[in-house]
């Protein structure tokens, strides 16, 4: 999967196709919306998680339960999130997803991004291409800060721009390490 726009369908898959686990016909979902016929928020309000979502599929014709290993995916919660399958962490294998044998730490990096990049469109539009994490522990976001080209993050990193600054991180920029508060910090 790579770096993709807000009015691709390439992200499509990794963004919505995954609702607890479950992998939706969105053409179909469309359909019951559009005709009132599928109201989430009834179970929500009365049904856990899981049964809520499983209990979805009595709104679509000919539904089966397929159960989607999480090896072919990785859980996208928040748009934090989004930053582990678009780097260069994850590829996709004839649809299987496959972690970067370069990665020595078992375990996922840490992403914490702040409210400014709430939104698909807000994440995007901050990055102009995804920085390689291969070699980062946790990434801490806050502000308006924006990335360029060819970055590379390792390490902690925690990169905070006060108040009415804008910080941007330069192209191809390696920060290991490093607490960012200013321009001068980079």
């Amino acid at each position: 999967m790579g770096f993709c726009s807000p009015d691709s369908m390439e992200c499509l898959p990794t963004l919505l196709g995954i609702m607890f686990r479950k992998w939706l016909n969105l053409r179909a979902t469309k359909r019951l919306v559009d005709t009132d016929a599928l109201k989430l928020e009834n179970y929500f309000v009365t049904k856990g998680r899981e049964t809520a979502a499983s209990s979805q599929k009595q709104g679509f014709d000919c539904a089966i339960g397929i159960n989607v290993p999480e090896s072919r995916f990785v859980p996208i919660n928040a748009t934090s999130d989004l930053l582990l399958p678009q780097s260069d962490l994850y590829t996709y294998n004839d649809g299987v997803l496959v972690r970067n044998p370069a990665r020595r730490n078992p375990l996922n990096p840490s992403i914490d991004l702040g409210p400014e990049f709430g939104t698909v469109r807000d994440f995007l539009s901050r990055f102009r291409s995804i920085p390689s994490i291969v070699e980062l522990d946790s990434l801490k976001v806050a502000g308006d800060v924006s990335f360029g080209a060819d970055i590379t993050l390792k390490g902690r990193v925690n990169i905070v721009a006060k108040p009415g600054m804008k910080l941007k991180i330069p192209d191809g920029v390696v920060l290991h390490d490093k607490d960012i508060r200013d321009p001068m910090d980079i």
